[in-house]
């Protein structure tokens, strides 16, 4: 049985998985084929999906990609955001489409406790774990109301700390939690969602998800989180240095306009309800009915051209 993490695939792996993927689409025959990656894999099944006569796209929410080799075979590219089309553009030539993101709001649960928290979600370098390490620090001092919670995922504080020393474990205002399958539980203890990433984010789901429920964000201006909050969300900058090299640790003035921005929010209950209500408007233009709408016109369109 080939490994299911894709991290730990070896090349037969890929090869056993991409197998049963081209049967499967030389005997279904879909009209459209859609792929996320450009791994072994999904080459040889796109490749396949092509020879069959099946149009094939490719859905593009990431900016690691450097070759324009990774889209051989590729009728269609889709983006989930403008900045993402535009930086794509301007790196490769590639022609592509923003369709947007796909997100539905969370369901909470009917227990939870208090909504107190502010959420930092996969504290990885180039979600600015390093900053938010000042943050933490500056709020301890200045803003102890403020308790932090730090949602593990592929990334950890203590990744973090083994890395550069940094000492999470030394503040009593941040709390962790490991990986969630399902975020409605985290969501339901949020009352602000910090995200300070530091690469270009091509269209946060977390943001997204967040707005839906009407929860006020404090966030950086990098790649599409703009977009997506069509304005909501406090937007801040982050130093340049930071962006260049995501491990840097920043001088603690760096922390000062996030942490300003986190007690604008909580001590001000007018200010707080007026980016409550910008974080849900800012929702309805990621309403999945409507999205879907504008996919199936794209799709259609494609198979129009292709024909």
């Amino acid at each position: 049985m080939a490994h299911l993490k894709r991290f730990n695939q070896s090349r037969s792996d890929e090869e056993r998985i991409a197998k049963l993927g081209v049967a499967f689409v030389r005997e279904f025959r879909p009209d459209i084929f859609i792929t996320y990656g450009a791994g072994l894999c999904e080459k040889l099944v796109t490749e396949a999906a092509r020879g069959a006569g099946v149009k094939t796209v490719f859905y593009l929410a990431n900016p690691g990609y450097k070759r324009l080799a990774s889209f051989d075979h590729i009728d269609q590219v889709v983006t989930d955001t403008q900045a993402t089309t535009e930086l794509y553009r301007e790196r490769l030539g590639l022609q592509a489409v923003p369709i947007g993101k796909f997100v539905a709001p969370p369901a909470l649960p009917d227990e939870s406790g208090p909504r107190d928290r502010v959420t930092f979600v996969n504290p990885a370098p180039e979600k600015g774990v390093t900053l938010f390490y000042r943050i933490a620090e500056l709020a301890a001092r200045v803003a102890p109301q403020l308790k932090f919670l730090v949602v593990e995922s592929r990334a950890t504080l203590a990744a973090a700390t083994q890395r550069t020393g940094m000492t999470f474990t030394r503040f009593n205002n941040v709390e962790t939690v490991g990986m969630q399958k399902q975020m409605g539980w985290v969501f339901a203890r949020t009352r602000i969602l910090l995200l300070p990433s530091l690469w270009h984010e091509s269209g946060s789901r977390v943001a997204i998800e967040a707005a839906s429920l009407g929860i006020p964000m404090v966030v950086s201006d990098r790649g599409g989180i703009p977009e997506v909050l069509r304005g909501a969300g406090l937007q801040i900058s982050p130093p340049l240095p930071l962006i260049e090299n995501h491990w840097l640790i920043p001088p603690p003035t760096a922390a000062i306009p996030w942490v300003e921005a986190l007690r604008s929010l909580d001590e001000d209950p007018a200010y707080y309800a007026e980016h409550s209500a910008a974080a849900r408007a800012s929702w309805q233009a990621h309403d999945p009915v409507i999205r879907t709408r504008e996919l199936a016109h794209l799709f259609e369109a494609i198979l129009a051209r292709h024909a």
